[in-house]
Parts: C-alpha cells; sequence; structure tokens
C-alpha cells in the first residue's frame, strides 16, 4: 500500500508595510493554548508577518484572558475581550524570547513613532526591551526602549520616537522578553503601532437616541464612531445583537429585558493607536410589555339595577374603553370597573367589550362579557334614624317593589314589631345603646335575587356633664379649665354669668378671660347637649379671681455727688408686701416704707437703681417697678487759649473742653453773633466791619442740684483786604483799554497782572490801562491782587475781570461780473470775516435773494439790462461795537443775441446764391454753416 501525506503550507504576503496608521491588536490571531510552563524555541506561529524569532530560547504565546499562573500576567487584553501576545515563565525561568515585526518603509513619514501596550506583573519580573534593524534583521540595534521588575497589575503605554529612521525603507523591531528567575514573570505586549508620530486623536462614540419598543419587536440601532479602530456593541441584559461590530445592528430582547423593561445598550469605540482611550455612549431601550385584557366573566342584574363590572383586569396598556350593544349607558367607560346603567324597561343579554390600548407601537387588544339584565324586586329600608336609651322606634319611610313578601331582621340586643310590615317597630334592649342594622328583605318573585335594603338605627345614651372643681386665678390673667368631663354628648357650651369673655367654649378647655377690672367670684357653667332624643346634662363651678399687684417706684431723679436722696412718690397695691433694692455702692434707709433714703456710697457717681417688688395675692405675680436716681459730678469748663482772627471771617473754637455738665452755652460782648452756641466748638461770626478784642464765655450748666462752671477766652479781629477788578468790558483791535470802576480796601499794595500779549501801565493803581498786542484779538483776562494790612495775616484778596477785544470786520463782495438778459446771477466769489451779520444791497430793478448770506442771487426785472452795483455790508462782532464794512462789485447784464438768415429762395444748378436779407442784433461774431456738397464764403 502507498501512503500519501500533504503538507499545507500558508503563504503570506508580507510586503513591506507603508500604509500609516498601522495598527496590530492581535485579536484576529489563533491562540496558542499554552499550558503552565513555557513554549519551547519554534512551536508557536504568528499571522500577519509576525515570526517568533528562531535560536532563543522560548517562544512568545497568543492569549486571550487571564495565563495560567496566579499573581502575573494581564487578566486580559489591553481593550478587553481581545487578544495579547506574551512570555509564558513558568519552568523557563531566566530565558530569552524574540518576537520580530513585519518590514516598515518610514521614508513617507515626517516624524515616525511606535507605540505599544506592556503587562509587566509578578514579584520575579524580568526585563522588556525593543531593538531596531535596517538590514533585514542581519543586526540589531541596542535598546530603544526597555522597563524591567514589576510594574503593578496594569497595562501601560510605551512611545518611543523613530525621528532618527524617518528616511529607513527596511525597518524591523524585536521585542526582547527576558523571563526572571521564578514563575511570577509573565510579561504581554498588546496594541502594537506605528504612526506619523503625536498622540493620536482619541475615538468618539455615538449610540444614538434612547428609543421605545414593544416585547415583540426588535430594535433598529443607529451608533456611529470617529477616529476609532473598531466598535462593539454591548448590553446590560440577555438579549442579543445581529453584528456586535455593526454601527446598525438589529437588537432583539431576551426575555430578561423584557420583564425588567428596559435595558442599556453600549457602544464602544476603540482607538487608533497612539491614542490609547476607548470612548463609549450609552442609549437606554425601553421594552414595552404587549397589553392584556379580561373583561371578566358573565354576570347578571335586575331590571332598572346599574351594574358595577369588578372582575376585569388589564396590564400593559395606555387607555381603556368599554363599549356596549345595549339601550343602556356606561358611566367610568375608561376605567376597570365601569358602571352599565339598563335602559327604561331593558332586560335580555349585553355585551360589554373591553378594548386595552398598546404602549408605544403595540397593538390594542379586546375583551367582553355578557351581562344578562333580569327582573327582580327592589327594597328600600328608609333613611337612618336616632332614638334614645329606653325609647323604642317606628319605621315610617320603607318600600318595596316586585316582591312576593317583606321581612325585617335586625342585630340588637332588642326585638322588632310588626317584622312583616313596611312599618315595623324596634324596641331596644335593657340599657341598649349604640348602632342597630335594621334590613328589609324583599323576597324575588322570580329568578332575581332576594333585594335587601338597611337603616341604621342610633341608639344614644343619656349624657353626662362635670364642670370641676372651684378654683382661684388672678384678675389679669385668663383661666383656662382643666378638670372638666363629658360623655354620650352631641356637642357643649359653656356659659358664664361674669362680665368677662369665653373663648373655646365648644370644648372641655375654655378659656375664660375676666372682664375690665372684674374680681370676686365667677360662675362657669357647663351644658352638654343629649344626642337624638335625649335631654341635656349641666354642671356649673365657681372661680375667684384677685385683683393683680402694682407696684410705682416714682419718677427718675437727679442728685449731687454727695447728697442723699429721698424717694417721695412711690406707690403699691393689692399686695400682701413689699421691699425695696439698690444696686449701687452707698445704702438705703427706712428701705420697708413707701419713702426710703438712698445714702451714696464715698465719691459715687453714675446711675443707681432702686427697685420696688409688691408681692401678689393668690396666684399673681408680683408687681415690680424701677426708679433710676443719677448721681453727678461737679461739671468742669474750659473755654481754651486766647486766639486772633480777620474781620469778616468766622472763627470757630477748637480748643475748649468740658465735663460733667447738664448744658453748655456760650456768650460774647461782641457786635457779632454766635453759631452753634451750646458746643464746645462754637463759631463766632464778627459784626460788619467789626475789630478789636471780643470775650467769648462758655458757661457749664451743672446737673441737677450741682453749680455751673465758667471759662472765658479774647478773641482778637483783624480787618482784611477786600478787591473787585470791575465789570467785564470790550474794545475794539488796537485800542487801549483804562480800567475805571475797581476798588479795594484794608490793603497794603495792589498789582494787575493779565494773560494777554499787550502790556499793563499804571499796575500798581486801581485805575490800570491795558494796550493791546499788534493785531491781538479774542478775550484777555485782567487780575487784580490786594495784599492785607498787619503784615498779611489776613492773606490777600483778588479780583478779574475779562477783556474782549473785537477784531474789525472785512468784507469782499468778489469781482465785478456779466449776466445774460433775463437770467438770475447767484454771486460765488464773496468773503467776510469778523463779522456777525450780512446784508447786500442793490440798484437795480430786480430783486435779491438770500440777501443775508454770502451768495445771494439777484434776479433781473424782465429784459433789464446795464450795469447794477451789489453792495456787500458786514457788521462787527457784538452787535456792531466795533462798526461796518463795505464792499461792491458791478454786475453788467448783457442783451441776448438775434438772428435771421433771410426768406427761403431757389436757384438754378451751377448757379452761385449770395443771401441779401439776412439780419442779426447784439452779437460779437457770425457763422455760417451748410449741409450741402458745395461751398461757402464770406460765412
Amino acid at each position: 500500500d502507498t501512503e500519501v501525506k500533504t503538507n499545507f503550507i500558508e503563504v503570506l504576503d508580507c510586503s513591506t508595510v507603508t500604509n500609516y496608521p498601522y495598527l496590530e491588536t492581535f485579536d484576529e490571531w489563533a491562540v496558542s493554548s499554552p499550558e503552565m510552563s513555557c513554549t519551547a524555541d519554534g512551536t508557536v506561529s504568528m499571522d500577519d508577518c509576525w515570526i517568533n524569532a528562531s535560536g532563543d530560547d522560548i517562544d512568545w504565546d497568543i492569549l486571550t484572558g487571564n495565563t495560567a499562573s496566579g499573581l502575573t500576567g494581564p487578566d486580559e487584553d489591553h481593550t478587553g475581550g481581545g487578544k495579547y501576545i506574551y512570555t509564558e515563565s513558568s519552568s523557563c525561568f531566566n530565558s530569552t524570547g524574540y518576537v520580530i515585526s513585519p518590514v516598515f518603509n518610514l521614508s513617507s513619514l515626517t516624524n515616525p513613532e511606535l507605540s505599544f501596550w506592556y503587562h509587566m506583573y509578578g514579584a520575579e519580573t524580568g526585563t522588556l526591551s525593543l531593538q531596531i534593524s535596517t538590514n533585514g534583521g542581519n543586526s540589531w540595534s541596542s535598546d530603544l526602549w526597555s522597563m524591567t521588575g514589576d510594574q503593578g497589575n496594569q497595562w501601560a503605554e510605551a512611545v518611543v520616537s523613530l525621528a532618527a529612521y524617518n528616511n529607513e525603507t527596511n525597518v524591523q523591531f524585536r521585542i526582547t522578553g527576558l523571563t526572571g528567575p521564578n514563575w511570577h514573570s509573565d510579561m504581554a505586549i498588546d496594541d502594537f503601532s506605528v504612526s506619523g508620530g503625536g498622540s493620536g486623536t482619541p475615538p468618539t462614540a455615538n449610540a444614538g437616541e434612547d428609543q421605545t419598543i414593544c416585547e415583540s419587536s426588535t430594535c433598529q440601532l443607529d451608533g456611529s464612531a470617529y477616529n476609532n479602530s473598531d466598535i462593539e456593541w454591548s448590553t446590560s441584559g440577555d438579549g442579543t445583537f445581529s453584528d456586535i461590530n455593526d454601527p446598525d445592528a438589529i437588537y432583539t430582547p431576551g426575555s430578561q429585558d423584557i420583564t425588567n423593561g428596559s435595558v442599556t445598550i453600549t457602544l464602544s469605540a476603540f482607538p487608533i493607536p497612539p491614542a490609547s482611550s476607548t470612548a463609549t455612549d450609552e442609549m437606554i431601550l425601553t421594552i414595552q410589555q404587549e397589553p392584556v385584557a379580561n373583561a371578566g366573566p358573565d354576570e347578571e342584574t335586575c331590571e332598572g339595577v346599574a351594574f358595577s363590572v369588578s372582575g376585569a383586569s388589564a396590564s400593559n396598556y395606555s387607555t381603556l374603553l368599554w363599549t356596549e350593544n345595549g339601550t343602556g349607558s356606561l358611566t367610568g367607560a375608561s376605567t376597570l370597573t365601569p358602571t352599565y346603567t339598563p335602559g327604561t324597561g331593558e332586560t335580555g343579554q349585553v355585551t360589554l367589550t373591553l378594548t386595552a390600548q398598546g404602549l408605544a407601537d403595540c397593538a390594542e387588544t379586546t375583551s367582553a362579557m355578557t351581562l344578562d339584565v333580569i327582573s327582580g324586586p327592589t327594597a328600600n329600608a328608609g333613611s337612618d334614624g336616632v332614638t334614645c336609651e329606653d325609647f323604642s322606634y317606628t319605621v315610617n319611610d320603607a318600600s318595596a317593589s316586585n316582591y312576593s313578601s317583606v321581612l325585617w331582621t335586625e342585630n340588637g340586643s332588642g326585638y322588632l314589631l310588626n317584622a312583616g310590615t313596611l312599618s315595623p317597630t324596634y324596641v331596644p334592649g335593657n340599657g341598649e345603646t349604640g348602632s342597630v342594622t335594621l334590613t328589609l328583605t324583599a323576597n324575588s318573585q322570580g329568578s332575581c335575587s332576594d333585594a335587601t335594603s338597611d337603616m341604621q338605627l342610633e341608639i344614644f345614651p343619656a349624657p353626662t356633664a362635670y364642670a370641676g372643681a372651684d378654683d382661684v386665678s388672678c384678675a389679669s390673667v385668663s383661666y383656662t379649665v382643666s378638670g372638666a368631663t363629658e360623655t354620650n354628648g352631641s356637642s357643649l357650651l359653656w356659659t358664664t354669668d361674669g362680665s368677662g369673655s369665653l373663648v373655646n367654649e365648644t370644648t372641655l378647655t375654655p378659656t375664660y378671660t375676666p372682664g375690665s377690672g372684674e374680681t370676686g367670684d365667677v360662675t362657669l357653667t357647663l351644658t352638654v347637649n343629649g344626642q337624638g332624643t335625649c335631654t341635656d346634662a349641666v354642671s356649673s363651678k365657681v372661680v375667684e379671681f384677685f385683683a393683680e399687684p402694682t407696684a410705682y417706684a416714682g419718677t427718675d431723679a437727679e442728685t449731687c455727688e454727695g447728697n442723699s436722696y429721698t424717694v417721695t412718690d412711690a406707690s403699691a397695691g393689692n399686695y400682701s408686701s413689699f421691699t425695696w433694692m439698690e444696686d449701687g455702692a452707698g445704702y438705703l434707709t427706712n428701705a420697708t416704707t413707701l419713702t426710703p433714703t438712698y445714702i451714696p456710697g464715698s465719691g459715687e457717681t453714675g446711675i443707681v437703681t432702686l427697685t420696688l417688688t409688691a408681692q401678689g395675692q393668690a396666684n399673681c405675680s408680683d408687681a415690680v417697678d424701677n426708679v433710676q436716681i443719677e448721681i453727678f459730678a461737679e461739671p468742669y469748663a474750659d473755654a481754651g487759649p486766647d486766639e486772633m482772627t480777620c474781620s469778616e471771617t468766622s472763627f470757630t473754637i477748637t480748643g475748649a473742653s468740658a465735663s460733667d455738665f447738664s448744658t453748655l452755652n456760650w456768650t460774647e460782648n461782641g457786635t457779632g453773633y454766635l453759631q452753634d452756641a451750646n458746643t464746645l466748638n462754637p463759631t463766632y461770626i464778627p459784626g460788619t466791619d467789626e475789630e478789636g478784642f471780643v470775650t467769648l464765655t462758655l458757661t457749664a450748666q451743672g446737673h441737677a442740684d450741682c453749680g455751673d462752671a465758667t471759662s472765658t477766652m479774647q478773641l482778637e479781629i483783624i480787618g482784611g483786604a477786600t478787591a473787585y477788578a470791575g465789570s467785564d468790558a470790550y474794545t475794539c483791535e488796537d485800542a487801549s483799554y483804562t480800567i475805571t470802576d475797581a476798588t479795594a480796601s484794608n490793603y497794603s499794595s495792589i498789582l494787575w497782572t493779565t494773560n494777554g500779549q499787550g502790556t499793563l501801565t499804571d499796575e500798581t493803581t486801581l485805575t490800570p490801562t491795558y494796550t493791546p498786542a499788534q493785531g491781538e484779538t479774542g478775550i484777555v483776562t485782567l487780575i487784580m491782587t490786594v495784599q492785607s494790612e498787619g503784615g498779611g495775616m489776613c492773606g490777600s484778596a483778588g479780583s478779574s475781570m475779562t477783556l474782549e477785544i473785537i477784531p474789525e470786520p472785512a468784507a469782499y463782495a468778489g469781482g465785478d461780473d456779466m449776466s445774460c438778459q433775463n437770467d438770475p446771477y447767484t454771486i460765488s466769489g464773496a468773503s467776510a470775516s469778523d463779522n456777525s451779520t450780512v446784508l447786500w444791497t442793490e440798484n437795480g430793478n430786480g430783486v435779491l435773494q438770500d440777501e443775508t448770506t454770502l451768495t445771494p442771487t439777484y434776479i433781473p426785472a424782465t429784459d433789464e439790462v446795464g450795469t447794477i452795483t451789489l453792495t456787500l455790508t458786514v457788521t462787527s462782532g457784538n452787535g456792531g461795537f466795533c462798526g461796518n464794512a463795505v464792499s461792491t462789485m458791478d454786475l453788467e447784464i448783457i442783451p441776448g443775441a438775434t438772428a435771421y438768415a433771410g426768406s427761403d429762395d431757389v436757384i438754378c444748378e451751377e448757379e452761385s446764391y449770395t443771401i441779401s436779407d439776412a439780419t442779426a442784433s447784439e452779437n460779437s461774431t457770425i457763422l455760417w454753416t451748410t449741409n450741402g456738397s458745395g461751398t461757402l464764403s464770406d460765412a
């Protein structure tokens, strides 16, 4: 026999990588099923042109989930749910494994960068490192990156710049894993990326809007994501997706989803390295169950008797609606307990149909029940009644119909008389009270149930009343009853024979407020009204009211230091006893009388309070009143040092002081007067032109019976300078101006100054002269400064006046001009300056328009010709203070030209023609033209 054996070789396209960003997640690779021992070299095949290098100690494994050994290795891949490659260190300690990448052409990247995620967890973790080759793996660089030892149970990102290799076209990377000295040394790699550099743009995810569906429906999802390597749907429930990686997947709810009523659906967007964060978004899917309706069992009712559905049920609905096919009517048709009222005389079967509308897009459902309407008896036991204990009661308003017989029954301890009629009598049992039900049964004549009706007979016990024990109270305090009781009453009411008022008089705790000044005995009466026909119960109590004590300690008083004070106007009333107390440093004599005397302590001043307490009678509060005795020290006054001031200048005292006074008062012996004369800072206003010495006297009045204190100071008043520069004035350009109305007084010197360009003469007198500079105009200020007498102690005085220098006006009417007969003429070349008004006049027969402007218009008279003079007059500023300016221009009005070419005429061919009757006037030139092909001479 011949045995044929076939080996299959997978041929991979391992062309150089040129498209970026490049990402290897290892998620599509086959798991290598590692055991709890290292994988021998040459055992594990890889995908996507990655290889386990030969000639090393161990191979790298491919895995999903956690590694086999505890306390080392990851629990899942970097993004969760995918795969990764790792070194299994069990039984292979201090062993090296190489994994080599495909070939990369980096020449298209301006700033190439490599990133990957690594996991190094375990007490004996070894070393991970990265090398690069640019010659097809013939040689490898030193470490571009390395990490040694336990980095914790977490994934971390490594980012390596490849800027030094950005022109290389044959680049491979080698990841070297060196295990540690024991099995806690599993190391892993995931999400290997090569890109143009930078941190990368993180992905975004949008799970779409929240939705609501019916339990029998599926949900069309509408997700989207950007900047992502992949997407994945997940659910918090037990439903399924048509494709978890399709953004428009269809979700089918599971049974638990339907039971819960909603489920959270999450869309995850995974990053494109070097971006590292996964984006997630959630939408809530609400699952509405199908409506359920049950109209209940078939029923029957008697003719004319409304029937309320009681056995219906429904769930998962938005609205309910009952319909019927009878002649009657439905109420409560949108509830589960509608009432059908048969039509007049209606009997037979009526179908009641319940329709439950579904929620969301769920369809409606219906259920029906049959109501059989039959004729039957009626019974009405009449209205409820009341009676009192030991009194019988006869029913007098009962009725029944469609019955064969009637029978009354009762649930009391008494008995019925005439129980087979519609007017029975109930005789209560001995001492019976409370509610007794009398039931009327109308026995049916046919298949209808008997009709029954109840009435309640309330048998009331006799009432009792107790107003409580007699009591006492204070007349100023409202009194509230606290010990009253009552039983078996329908209501209660308190009344009184006093002059006061009652509140809460319908309760067992009324409050009595005595009338104004009311004292003595007051009777409070409690009346408890019986229920039904029971008689009332009455009880009374007496309350004795006492007046409040009064105390008046007298009016507040004052005394001087060292003087005793006796109270003379104190009073008290309605007291059992009284006492005096004080809070001072002294003591009281006669303290058990209404006229005690307070002896102040040595040097004692200030307020002492004397307190009178009158103890009340019975439960009345004590009456307390205070009187204030203020003990004052002798007053002190100091008017301050002597001072000086200027005449016409007020002077305020600032150095005075005083203490222990009741009031202050200043007086003076001058011709002026004082302001704020009752303060320590009065102001003296000197009289007109007052000078010399004035005595100011301060008097401090003592408190109570203390004497006054006085003090004086001398105020010397010195005259001050005054200045008036005169009133404002005008002058014309180049004209001097002499001030004639300036005045001054109390001065030692005068000096005039100016802000003008001209010069001042006699500037130290009251009549200076200002001569303007050549061409100077405008406002000039002349300032007079005078120094006071007495060495200038009272300062200087100043005053100013303004001198307006008005320029002379100028006028130019413009150059002479010409205009045609009957044409308006507007002047355009006129000008004026330093003027306040403009006015044009003319000597022609026509009229001027806009004659107050610089552009007037002359309207010639009809056929007016010849020379017209137009005169411009401008007035200087300040109402013509500096005169007028006049200018003229001549306007020559020229007549218009006339032309007559002569009468029409005829000539022979080749014959010349001379015009002989043409005329023209008012013309300067003549020119003939023709439209013929001949020539003109003398044209």
